[in-house]
């Protein structure tokens, strides 16, 4: 109530809603109805970068450590996946390369069934001290709804979200050969610390005259990113670009702010074509707070932030792609067809 960046709160009248809110809970009510309460009231604000979580939420652990301004701050017991929550069921959103879930063959798509025979949750199912961590799961997965579960041993690590997402960034450089042509891959997870500029540029700037084009994938993860990431693929004050070939950068609804903003700019450009699906249009400026050490945290809009190069909304709206290439993760088993149709476009 004393920070939302509209003091009007939408034209909502807030101040009953809320009264409302903490008349229908209970004295000593659990987490699961704070979390249902409190969303309940931030969902009807329609706006980003605005929710409530839990010590349970992987969302929660990655907020702490990015907004602690270290890489390595407030790690856990962790495979090094992302889970998403669909109709009932849990699935791989994403797995960060050379994590364990990776090492183990865990693939986007497959749907978790228990840890160890106990129902999944995507922290508590690996909660563990430093010293007990390094112990071999049993991730009871299907690949199909009308398949049987296999069960894959997965070893966690004690790391923290943006640790595990620095290391994927940086084991993600690759190369695809595509009739002939040698295709440069990039994966930017996120753009909330210095080192993910630094690994951009530096892999940037060692690509050889024979690659013939780049695939930067700003897909999900988190934002954080900006205009100076991006300084390498374009020429400035007679200097010319560190690279100059053709670029296609994969955008989803997982694309949120800065890297929304970055988006934004190599489709204005013209410096990139943009493939996939829009992106998330979270483009207000957040802050976190601790409403109960280790256990709640609000994420709130705070302020309205406009870029001066920005000329068209973006918050609520998103960045569209020139080509559109529609992606349903669930039960895909790793495939992966807006990067399929991304290689094929850069190579033309």
């Amino acid at each position: 109530s004393e920070r939302f960046f509209d003091p009007n709160f939408r034209g909502l009248p807030w101040k009953e809603m809320v009264t409302e809110k903490r008349k229908a809970l209970s004295e000593n009510p659990t987490d699961e109805l704070v979390k249902s309460a409190l969303g309940d009231l931030l969902k009807s604000l329609r706006v980003s970068h605005t929710g409530f979580y839990t010590s349970s939420d992987q969302t929660y652990w990655a907020l702490q450590s990015i907004f602690s301004h270290s890489v390595e701050a407030y790690p856990l017991c962790q495979v090094g996946a992302w889970f998403e929550s669909k109709n009932g069921s849990w699935f791989v959103r994403n797995i960060f390369e050379s994590s364990p879930a990776f090492e183990a063959g865990l693939k986007v798509g497959d749907e978790v069934l228990a840890v160890d025979g106990h129902s999944f949750s995507p922290i508590l199912s690996f909660q563990a001290e430093e010293s007990n961590c390094a112990k071999a799961r049993s991730i009871d997965i299907r690949k199909g709804p009308d398949l049987p579960s296999v069960a894959v041993k997965v070893t966690p690590r004690f790391e923290s979200i943006q640790s595990a997402m620095l290391r994927a960034t940086l084991a993600s450089a690759r190369f695809y050969e595509v009739g002939g042509l040698q295709i440069a891959y990039f994966h930017l997870w996120t753009g909330t610390h210095e080192t993910f500029k630094t690994a951009l540029h530096e892999y940037l700037q060692r690509l050889h005259a024979n690659v013939d084009g780049l695939i930067l994938d700003l897909r999900d993860g988190f934002g954080g990113a900006g205009p100076e990431f991006i300084e390498p693929l374009f020429a400035s004050e007679g200097r010319p670009a560190v690279f100059n070939k053709p670029v296609v950068a994969l955008i989803n609804e997982g694309v949120r702010s800065g890297k929304e903003w970055v988006s934004y700019i190599l489709k204005k450009q013209k410096r990139a074509v943009l493939l996939g699906n829009t992106t998330a249009g979270a483009f207000i400026a957040g802050s976190p707070f601790e409403i109960e050490k280790d256990k709640y945290l609000l994420y709130l809009a705070v302020s309205d932030f406009g870029p001066p190069d920005v000329t068209e909304p973006i918050e609520g709206v998103g960045v569209s792609p020139d080509i559109f290439v529609p992606y349903e993760r669930s039960y895909s088993n790793g495939a992966d067809p807006q990067l399929e149709r991304a290689l094929e476009v850069v190579a033309q």
